[in-house]
């Protein structure tokens, strides 16, 4: 199974372009609004506010949608921020893909 994610940086807010696919299993039962998390290069995580993604079996993408603030209301791009990570887990039994994106 392959898990690959794009953003478009900083300037497209917080919106991930997400893409399961796989030729073994069903993947209309993985629900990233439970399954990933964005964090923080200031150590603070936040859950997708949507998962935005039809029903496709072998192959699903959709759009990743995360709040703009962390729990504690910081801002999730604050001013200095140079980094974010996408985490994905336990799709398809890895426990963690990452994505990290620096500019």
């Amino acid at each position: 199974m392959t898990v690959t994610a794009s953003w478009d940086g900083p300037s497209s807010g917080l919106t991930f372009r997400v893409a399961l696919d796989t030729h073994s299993v069903d993947l209309d039962g993985y629900d990233l609004r439970e399954l990933a998390v964005l964090r923080s290069e200031r150590g603070g995580e936040v859950p997708p506010a949507r998962w935005d993604a039809p029903a496709g079996g072998h192959h699903r993408s959709g759009d990743l949608v995360f709040p703009d603030r962390l729990p504690d209301g910081t801002p999730v791009l604050a001013p200095g921020t140079r980094s974010l990570t996408l985490v994905v887990r336990e799709v398809g039994g890895v426990p963690e893909r990452v994505f990290t994106w620096r500019w």
